[in-house]
């Protein structure tokens, strides 16, 4: 016995044998026609499912590994909020700039520095539909790009919000927001209340992660890029051509620059000064009958005047006030 002929194709309808059609077989039979039909539509559901089966093995291919990445990244300290990013994980680590994928919309897209100064330049905004998402991680696996510094251009367009200013562990969503614009979202910086060249004081005696002590040594002007490119040679210039100096903020007390209040005139940004006390003058009533003056004017002695005269010495090495001893660093 042999089967009917199939097609994947969604019939019109299915045919009914009516009580005047003589019994016919085969395959182009009477008798088969319905059978027919209902067999054609058969295989075009097939068909579809087949089709559906392997996008969802693409879609989910991997996924295992996609959340193995994610669960590493969070525990490493980058947070990516939760999402598991069914479309995929992709990295980036080469390119000047780096261009993300036209595909990427609704992925984890991870950058990983090829150099200290990186440029990332966003996809057309063409491929695209409105409100569709990009999600960058910056997470760099070279040591020598740690402090890279990180800068978003658009293909077409323009990216409403601050492009530049980016660093390794920096979490932010590109939302296409129309036909010409990107939306910025800076959804985790990593580092949000620290630039490069800021000073602060830390309860230990080490530099914790991010920060070098304050102490005015030359570093290195590739370590610490970021740093270099804020201060340039403010605070000394190291070799004048692989290195530059930290401020030196040891045993000393901040005092804002004057900058044109007139408090603190002339004063040349960043530069110290010594300890000091302000002019003025004291007045004491000298004893003439011989013997020690008051206010520690010792060793009068003979005929009035005296001459000039000295008192005891007390006090300290400096002029300070009540303090606390505490590491000065800068973040780089």
């Amino acid at each position: 016995m042999a089967n009917l002929t199939l097609t994947a194709a969604w019939d019109a309808g299915v045919y009914r044998i009516e009580t005047t059609d003589a019994v016919i077989g085969g395959e182009t039979g009477i008798a088969n026609a319905g059978i027919k039909n209902l067999g054609n539509r058969t295989e075009y559901l097939k068909a579809h499912m087949d089709t559906a089966e392997a996008n969802i093995a693409t879609l989910t291919s991997g996924m295992s590994d996609k959340e193995t990445r994610v669960s590493a990244l969070e525990a490493a300290g980058f947070s990516t909020y939760g999402m598991n990013y069914k479309r995929g994980i992709v990295t980036y680590n080469s390119g000047s700039p780096v261009a993300i994928g036209a595909s990427d919309y609704g992925k984890l897209v991870i950058i990983d520095p090829p150099a200290l100064s990186t440029t990332v330049r966003l996809p057309s905004l063409s491929g695209f539909v409105d409100n569709t998402f990009v999600d960058v991680l910056i997470y760099s696996t070279n040591s020598s790009y740690t402090m890279a510094k990180i800068t978003f251009s658009s293909t077409d367009g323009s990216i409403l919000g601050n492009v530049n200013d980016f660093a390794v562990g920096d979490f932010v969503r590109f939302v296409r927001k129309n036909s010409t614009q990107w939306q910025l979202v800076t959804m985790n910086k990593r580092d949000d209340t620290t630039n490069p060249g800021k000073l602060d004081y830390f309860a230990v005696s080490t530099p914790p992660a991010g920060w070098i002590a304050a102490n005015g040594a030359a570093v290195s002007r590739t370590t610490y890029a970021r740093l270099f490119a804020t201060l340039g040679v403010s605070f000394g210039s190291g070799d004048g051509i692989t290195t530059f100096n930290v401020p030196d903020a040891r045993g000393l007390f901040l005092r804002a620059w004057d900058n044109g209040a007139g408090i603190d005139s002339g004063r040349i940004f960043g530069s110290t000064q010594l300890d000091d006390i302000k002019a003025h003058t004291h007045t004491f009533t000298r004893d003439y009958t011989g013997g020690g003056g008051t206010g520690g004017d010792s060793g009068n002695t003979g005929t009035p005047p005296y001459g000039t005269r000295t008192t005891d010495s007390t006090g300290g090495t400096e002029t300070r006030p009540k303090n606390i001893a505490l590491l000065a660093c800068i973040k780089y």
